[in-house]
């Protein structure tokens, strides 16, 4: 394809896609000229309180502690000693009584001890900080794949293929076409299998990171290097102030142990119920509040994707360029930290065609450090008479993964990004969370639900062949799934599973009598994707028969395509 075609392609592109998008382009960036402040100015409070509470799970605990300050009027900041090392910024957060002081910053500092350190700790504290750096650069090399690919989708949106070429030439207007496409498809493929391979990076980092951390905290000894956590403050009166500064470290956890005694005589039997607690952190816990909480919180929550499967056969497959860009039909809510900051200021949303602008009615300061986040309290964002369900996947795993289905009534869009997720108090993971829209379904994942149990037995697919001379071969599917509710309230389950899809008039998909009819077919708009919806009551369990067959002429072999 010519450089002359290409680039008449992209001015196209931005003539109809980019034009609009003057004015919120304008006004967002005059939002952010005028976001832009100086450095807090002020008295400077040092401070490094007590334990007062740990919540621990199975793996890791969240650690508060609470302290007492005087707050001078006008701008200040608190520098909070005695955080471990391990604490990020993203892992801290501030809370604060009174509606007369605000938190408008967070950073948080590396301070080093002149304490005895051994080499090996160094570097495993090293290889942490590298891996860290390593998981940033896999999100931002994700983020600029998920760009280019809405980049190609507009160009196939907003580019007539009539308008390639102005050649009167129709045998070259084909020829430049499929160039045309050609690039096209290449282009996703290769977004595609980036976005792929960098996903498998960023998941295999998290689990080495984890795995050093644990190493880590095992190691014990003088920890060198210390986090100082700075709060800018701003206060409109002198007051004493009490804040909480919470945080998440992974290097503790418990265990529940049981003791059994059977009384012969009697034929009583005695359990004893223990909780035996890892405490690897480099800070002691003293007189601390202990709490105990069985959530078993991971860096990633989201539930597995249940995707599309299309049957083809194995000499015509042709790749499908654009599979997987697009938006989903089902969006999933991004709420930000305002719970975070109580005394936020009022702010003024707009929304336009491709973007949102949330103006704060008061002046906010973010220091340019690489290692601070502003805080800007949005909205607090409530529903009431949320649907919880549990959804299922047996084909992929033998987990329930729980949701709250609800409709955000909102008038602009919120953001996607990062959230933390709590059940009944207790933490349960991050969640990465997409744009929500005005008016559309949300499914809020909230983490694993052990409490549904999920079985799968295959019940003997076969493969052989028929019809009178045998001239086509058959592969049948055949397998039991079996839901058990462990609860004493009844829950509503959602079941998810696919039925192959055949894009050859030669290949067949055969769903047999005795196979459980599903309550939804082609589920957000997905082919061949299904869904079983059932309330189950207490300590009862559903069973599920999944059986189809595939057959195709015997000079062919099929293959599998998956489709988001």
């Amino acid at each position: 394809m010519s450089r002359s075609c290409e680039h008449q392609l992209l001015r196209r592109f931005e003539t109809v896609v980019l034009l609009d998008r003057k004015r919120p382009i304008l006004l967002l960036t005059l939002g952010i000229l005028l976001l832009i402040p100086g450095h807090l100015h002020g008295s400077e409070i040092v401070v490094e309180p007590e334990i007062s509470e740990v919540k621990v799970y199975i793996n890791g605990a969240e650690v508060l502690r609470k302290f007492k300050v005087d707050v001078p009027q006008g701008r200040s900041r608190i520098i909070v000693q005695g955080i471990p090392s391990q604490v990020s910024d993203f892992d801290a957060y501030t809370s604060q009584r009174g509606s007369d002081i605000r938190v408008v910053d967070t950073s948080t500092v590396t301070r080093y001890t002149t304490e005895p350190f051994s080499e090996a700790i160094l570097e495993i504290d090293e290889r942490i900080e590298a891996l860290n750096q390593k998981i940033r650069l896999h999100e931002d090399d994700l983020k600029s794949i998920d760009m280019e690919l809405k980049f190609v989708q507009k160009l196939v949106e907003h580019y007539p293929t009539h308008n390639i070429h102005q050649s009167t030439d129709v045998a070259t207007s084909v020829d430049i076409a499929d160039e045309v496409l050609n690039l096209v498809r290449n282009r996703s493929k290769n977004a595609l299998e980036a976005k792929r391979a960098t996903s498998i990076e960023l998941r295999n980092s998290n689990t080495e990171l984890d795995s050093l951390e644990k190493e880590r905290g095992a190691m014990g000894g003088e920890q060198r290097r210390f986090t100082d956590l700075s709060l800018g403050i701003v206060a409109s009166q002198s007051s004493t102030t009490e804040f909480v500064v919470s945080y998440f470290v992974r290097t503790s956890s418990w265990r529940p142990r049981y003791s059994a005694y059977l009384d012969s005589n009697t034929n009583k039997v005695t359990i004893f119920h223990d909780a035996v607690v890892y405490q690897r952190s480099p800070e002691p816990w003293n007189e601390v509040m202990l709490t105990l909480t069985t959530a078993n919180p991971r860096r990633i929550a989201n539930p597995p994707q249940l995707f599309s499967h299309f049957v083809d056969k194995q000499e015509s497959v042709s790749a499908v360029a654009m599979a997987g860009v697009g938006s989903r039909p089902r969006e999933t809510l991004s709420v930000s930290d305002a719970d975070f900051a109580e005394a936020a200021p009022s702010v003024e949303t707009a929304s336009f065609a491709y973007t949102t602008v949330f103006e704060p009615n008061e002046p906010q300061s973010v220091d340019n450090n690489n290692s601070e986040h502003g805080i800007v309290g949005l909205g607090t964002y409530e529903f009431n008479d949320v649907k919880v369900t549990t959804t299922v996947i047996p084909r992929h795993d033998d987990l329930g993964y729980l949701a709250a289905q609800f409709t955000f009534d909102g008038q602009f869009p919120l953001p996607g990004g990062n959230m933390r997720c709590f059940v009944d108090g207790s933490y349960v993971g991050k969640v990465i969370v997409s744009t929500i829209n005005p008016n559309k379904e949300v499914s809020l994942p909230l983490g694993r639900d052990d409490m549904i149990g999920v079985t799968l037995e295959s019940q003997g697919g076969t493969k052989g062949r028929e019809g009178f001379f045998r001239n086509r071969k058959v592969e049948e599917t055949y397998f039991l799934v079996t839901i058990q509710n462990h609860r004493s309230t009844p829950s509503s389950i959602e079941v998810l599973d696919y039925y192959p899809v055949s894009r050859h008039d030669d290949v067949e998909v055969e769903v047999h009598s005795d196979a459980t009819p599903p309550d939804k077919k082609d589920v957000d708009d997905r082919p061949g994707r299904l869904a079983w919806i059932k309330t189950v009551g207490p300590n009862e369990s559903w069973k599920i028969v999944q059986r189809y067959s595939v057959s195709y002429p015997r000079d062919s072999d099929i293959t599998t395509s998956y489709n988001r």
